[in-house]
């Protein structure tokens, strides 16, 4: 599993692209594509079942 963090604000293609409306949003790809996003803060365990 590989975690990157990306800083919208310098970055607003890549918000468009995916669109980000909100922050903070966490989006999970699998073979490079998109499977799951959340917006909002969650906890620990919401966290780890959204990466399962």
């Amino acid at each position: 599993m590989k975690i990157t963090k990306c800083n919208v604000d310098d970055n607003p293609e890549l918000a468009e692209k995916f669109a980000i409306m909100s922050i903070p949003s966490l989006l999970v790809f699998k073979s490079g594509k998109l499977v799951k996003s959340a917006v909002g803060l969650h906890d620990k365990e919401a966290l780890a079942a959204l990466v399962k």
